[in-house]
């Protein structure tokens, strides 16, 4: 039910109502950033279970004047905002009520003349944590909210949309939003999963931009999975020497890896991801309705990245995610938010810290050194990303375990929670000079050593350089599955 349509047939003191309980369950439920409207923290419930959850406030100060430009902007009717005299005194005279009780959160920042990025850098500044290197945005809702949505972080210049030809309505439709608001967006298309980011598929896409009108005012979003944003990331990198990109995630392996932290690249036949750049978005959004019509096997496929960051994370978020698999496997909202969140902020800390992949941020690699490796000699076509690495991770923890790096019965531990997950955990029987061809190719490969992570328990994982000869003799010995597990 749109907005107005409630307040006209509920009253607002209902809509209110529903408001408040649906935010208190939510400050209860969920972790991270609760983005809430107008009306939300003037409830005395609403701050009381915020204070008690522990959230941090922060107010986010607009002069009426620029609210009731955005109000207007919108395509969606706010009620009571029937003309900019009757908004901005309507909007005066809510901001002069509720400024007191806003002025009770816990940071107040002014957002006059300020970008999305720059609010977004400012809190976290303010919180004394690491500025965020890009944004990243939670959205429920369908074409119609995205498209605001573009707007207000697009807010001026074309879009150049590269998006997978299964989401074509939901493409189409929001497109079409974009255009009734007087905004121009083209679309490119792409088909096929990890095969699809090649040599071949960048040229027809670096084709098909130029196509049509195209400048440095333009913006390329990319709507998809995680190939989506690789490949249109790459391509937003080289088009003339870089224009912004705008990732929308639709997979949950988009939403908890690929879209995130500015990795963008393709794969050869000699290995993956072995060209690309570091292009960082000019923001990211999880599209969590898209979630429902992904596939079971591509579903879980994601999972395998929200177990990496658990193992990076520590022993109580590895625990949480055991209680919450069968939840996971059921797709349950709050689980699902709960596994989205950690990996997220898990990945944009170390991003944080260490943009280019100098030092830290190399600890994302956990388990992607055989995984990578899978992925190349198995042609990019038998395993998903994530089915790959989930098999890497078991590999690495029983690696380390031989090493005497590894904790004993993590790799166990870890094995039992991605066969629950849907998850692959066995090493194919290849034949050696495959495997050591691939891991010869890995980009990580430093000589004839491979910089592999080794994690010795829950939150303790560092980087390793390791003889290659020494990782290949350890794989020879360790076939113990088949091409026909997958």
């Amino acid at each position: 039910m749109a907005l107005n349509v409630a307040f006209e047939q509920l009253g607002e003191e209902a809509v209110r109502a529903r408001e408040t309980a649906l935010v208190i369950r939510l400050l209860a439920e969920r972790d991270g950033l609760l983005a809430l409207g107008g009306g939300g923290f003037a409830s005395p419930a609403v701050r009381a279970v915020a204070k008690e959850q522990g959230w941090v406030a922060v107010y986010l100060r607009l002069q009426p004047v620029k609210a009731t430009a955005r109000v207007l902007a919108d395509p969606v009717a706010r009620p009571g905002c029937d003309g900019p005299d009757v908004t901005l005194a309507l909007l005066e005279r809510r901001f002069a009520v509720r400024d007191s009780v806003y002025a009770t959160a816990d940071l107040v920042l002014d957002c006059d003349g300020l970008t999305p990025s720059q609010v977004v850098d400012g809190m976290a500044i303010a919180l004394g944590a690491e500025a965020a290197p890009h944004p990243v945005a939670w959205l429920e809702g369908g074409p119609s909210v995205l498209a605001l949505m573009l707007r207000e972080i697009v807010p001026t210049g074309r879009l150049l949309i590269v998006a997978h030809r299964k989401l074509q309505g939901a493409v189409e439709a929001t497109v079409a939003e974009f255009a009734a608001a007087g905004r121009v967006a083209r679309i490119v298309w792409m088909e096929g999963g990890e095969e699809a980011k090649s040599v071949a598929a960048l040229s027809a896409l670096w084709t098909e931009a130029f196509a049509g009108p195209l400048d440095r005012g333009d913006t390329v979003v990319t709507v998809g999975g995680g190939v989506v944003s690789d490949l249109g990331g790459f391509a937003a990198a080289t088009i003339m020497r870089g224009l912004p990109v705008v990732h929308v995630a639709t997979t949950l392996m988009g939403m908890v890896d690929a879209a995130l932290g500015g990795k963008t690249g393709l794969d050869l036949p000699e290995g993956k991801n072995l060209v690309g750049a570091f292009h960082m978005p000019t923001a990211v959004i999880q599209w969590g309705g898209s979630l429902a019509t992904l596939a079971d096997r591509e579903f879980a496929s994601g999972l395998a990245e929200v177990v990496k960051c658990a193992l990076l994370t520590g022993e109580q978020a590895l625990a949480q995610l055991e209680a919450d698999a069968p939840a996971l496997c059921a797709r349950e909202a709050v689980a699902v938010g709960r596994a989205v969140a950690l990996a997220t902020q898990t990945k944009m800390a170390l991003v944080a810290r260490d943009p280019q992949e100098r030092g830290d941020r190399a600890l994302l690699n956990l388990g992607h050194t055989v995984g990578h490796a899978l992925e190349a000699a198995t042609g990019y076509g038998r395993y998903l990303h994530g089915e790959a690495v989930a098999i890497g991770l078991v590999a690495a923890l029983r690696f380390g375990s031989e090493l005497g790096e590894t904790e004993p019965g993590l790799a166990v531990r870890v094995a039992g929670l991605l066969a629950q997950l849907g998850l692959p955990t066995e090493l194919p029987e290849l034949p050696p000079e495959i495997w050591r061809e691939a891991l010869r190719r890995d980009k990580k490969r430093t000589g004839d050593a491979v910089r592999f992570v080794l994690c010795r328990s829950a939150g303790h994982c560092a980087l390793k350089i390791v003889e290659l000869d020494r990782v290949d003799a350890w794989i020879r010995s360790s076939f113990s599955g088949s091409m026909d597990d997958v």
